[in-house]
């Protein structure tokens, strides 16, 4: 097998871009009657709704927060179910968020998750016998699919067998098959010359006795026979639509509509998505595999950037338990996926993307090397942005000063439709450096700037000939990083975010994102269960079982303090190091003991403790030091724990914690990286 390229990783963020266009195209109408669609929509051209900045959606937050499963596996030939059955529970919040939360028997991933939270382990977890044929046979199989392809190029064994691993957590039969087809199309789209060729290339890895394959053949036959794509429409809805089938939303009538649209869709990207979204049903869903099949075949070439690429801003936004992680830039995620694919295959590479794929991860950076890419910048007061031959090329307005930009932090007001609750954290902090690399025609002058969006205002740095460099100085909720420029045209070659933070979350000044009665996040945090809210100036936070809320980026030593106050319970405390919600240290009040506890894919180690009597009321202010491999613990001034752990990561998330019907509130919290 050839080698990877630079192509194939072009290929790749073609692919994940194609998948968010069609997720993007299809959400509007997801699950309504094709002779709806056509009555509302049938003259319109380009998305069928102009979202402001488009929400999470279950297609894209799968694909994201699954595929580290394998990112993060240490041997990934031994990649497993419960490689992914520890990733849907470390990233996945509590009945928020995420997923169609359909309920127990109605939802099968609401199922499924419930499974395994009740231990029940794949793959009896979407399990035929466990759940019932169908349930298990809903359409979850496929849609999360995509991302096994683009990390499997020119394999669709591999790409088939990855798919498998992750669908079986949720979903058994036809629905396996459908990810393990979806996977190998994408893979083989990364080779073939045709659709046609797709298809049969996909075919090869699924039961030729299995209703799906069955499914996909009739459908080619049919497609063969002169009938044009109405006729298959008309045919599929005789023979396999939903009333056949079980369930809120099948696998085999989806999947033969996704079939029928990309063989009648001829390859023309646009062509393919418009028929699979007007002919119903879950169109957000097939949408989204189609992009990604058609995105890789054909690099979105004579696709409209304007109207179809330029919305989606390079970027998605997701809904897990780390709001840090929950801004996706494309062209991060596509070098992400693409160093995967050359460990899988135990290749080096040394292609023009090295220095992007060598990047720390920690560190936010917007480049432009990959065709088209923006990084998530946008362009305000008259400025214009296009990318040409790897760098972003701006062109201030006639007169004055334009700017450009990218989002640091997103809240429910910039987002037309909140289907699945995104919430997020920054990506820039007080303390942190902002840099510039740049080229610009003589006379233009070049300023670095960040908001506040507590109020507003603006931070501008002093103006720099191929470079401008500044510090967050202020103790802001920086939501905007960019550049103020006029006078020439600037050819931006990277913009960063990097370094140690040191910033205060003062919940006296936040406020709350309301998305539901049930669902309320408190701004730039994240939580996976319980009750989390602002009052009294608190952040409170109250849970029967295990309630957790994290914050900010992930940070390596650090001073981490607060004032905790025991409303009722006495199961509470601090979270550090975390990596999701099973992988993560406490420092952790509970039953008049004080401890250090070491959370690893949920298994609980008890590191060290000490006898901590509490009182109800009363106000402990804790102060937590990390240093290299060794955690102390301060309370109310006085040193109470002291430990060492060699397991200790490098970086992690900040948190609290409350639990077994405990209430508690802290004042605020103190982070500062040393």
């Amino acid at each position: 097998m050839k080698k990877l390229t630079d192509l194939d990783l072009e290929k790749i963020y073609c692919g994940w871009l194609g998948k968010n266009i069609g997720i993007r195209y299809g959400a509007p109408v997801e699950m309504w009657d094709a002779g709806q669609i056509r009555t509302t929509f049938g003259t319109k051209e380009g998305y069928l709704a102009d979202y402001n900045d488009f929400a999470a959606d279950d297609d894209s937050n799968g694909p994201v927060f699954f595929y580290r499963a394998l990112r993060d596996c240490a041997d990934p030939s031994a990649f497993c179910m419960k490689d992914v059955s520890d990733a849907w529970l470390n990233f996945v919040p509590f009945e928020h968020g995420f997923y169609w939360w359909g309920g127990y028997g109605v939802s099968e991933e609401h199922t499924a998750y419930l499974n395994l939270e009740h231990g029940i382990p794949a793959p009896q977890s979407g399990s035929i016998a466990q759940n019932g044929a169908i349930l298990a046979e809903q359409i979850g199989g496929q849609i999360f699919s995509d991302v096994w392809g683009l990390v499997a190029p020119h394999d669709i064994f591999l790409a088939a067998r990855l798919a498998e691993t992750a669908a079986r957590v949720s979903h058994d039969g036809a629905a396996v098959d459908g990810g393990r087809f979806v996977a190998a199309m994408i893979s083989a789209a990364f080779y073939a010359p045709s659709v046609q060729k797709i298809i049969e290339e996909a075919l090869r890895v699924i039961p030729e006795e299995g209703e799906y394959a069955k499914m996909v053949r009739d459908i080619v036959a049919f497609h063969e026979g002169g009938e044009d794509a109405e006729a298959c429409f008309s045919y599929i809805r005789r023979r396999y639509w939903k009333d056949r089938y079980g369930g809120n939303c099948h696998i085999i009538p989806n999947a033969a509509l996704m079939v029928c649209a990309l063989l009648y869709g001829e390859g023309d990207f646009i062509g393919t998505l418009r028929l699979v979204t007007f002919f119903g049903f879950d169109t957000d869903c097939n949408a989204g595999n189609l992009g990604t099949v058609l995105g890789v075949f054909t690099q979105l070439k004579g696709v409209d950037c304007d109207v179809w690429i330029a919305p989606l801003h390079d970027t998605a936004i997701c809904s897990s338990v780390l709001g840090y992680e929950n801004i996706v830039p494309a062209p991060a995620f596509a070098y992400d996926v693409f160093r995967t694919a050359l460990r899988l295959r135990g290749e080096e590479y040394e292609g023009k993307y090295a220095a992007s794929l060598l990047r720390d991860e920690k560190t936010f950076t917007c480049d432009f090397l990959l065709p088209g890419s923006t990084s998530g910048m946008r362009a305000a007061d008259g400025a214009r942005i296009c990318n040409r031959a790897g760098v972003l090329e701006i062109a201030p307005p006639p007169a004055g000063h334009g700017r450009v930009f990218v989002k640091t932090y997103y809240g429910k007001a910039d987002f037309s439709d909140n289907r699945y609750d995104p919430a997020t954290s920054p990506k820039a902090y007080r303390g942190q450096t902002l840099c510039a690399d740049y080229e610009a025609d003589e006379g233009a002058e070049v300023r670095l700037y960040y908001q506040n969006l507590r109020n507003g205002k603006c931070y501008l740095s002093e103006a720099g000939a191929r470079e401008v460099r500044m510090t967050c100085e202020e103790d802001a909720l920086i939501g905007r990083v960019g550049l103020l420029l006029s006078g020439g045209t600037v050819r931006l070659k990277s913009l960063s975010v990097s370094g140690k933070a040191d910033y205060v979350l003062d919940f006296s000044r936040a406020w709350e994102e309301d998305y539901c009665l049930e669902h309320v996040e408190v701004e730039q945090c994240t939580y996976y269960r319980g009750n989390w809210r602002l009052e009294e100036g608190q952040l409170t936070g109250r849970c029967l079982a295990d309630g957790q809320l994290f914050t900010g980026k992930p940070l390596g030593d650090v001073l981490f303090e607060t004032a905790i106050t025991p409303v009722a319970g006495n199961a509470f405390g601090v979270i550090f190091k975390a990596h999701g919600v099973r992988r993560q240290y406490r420092l952790q009040f509970a039953r008049d003991k004080l401890a250090f506890v070491r959370l690893s894919d949920g298994e609980r180690t008890l590191l060290t403790e000490c006898a901590f009597p509490l009182t109800a009321g009363e106000h402990y202010r804790v102060q937590l030091v990390v240093v290299g491999k060794t955690m102390r613990a301060y309370v109310n001034g006085v040193e109470r724990l002291a430990y060492t752990d060699e397991a200790l990561p490098a970086f992690g998330y900040a948190g609290a914690t409350v639990s077994d019907g405990t209430a508690a509130r802290f004042d605020r919290f103190v982070l500062k990286e040393l």
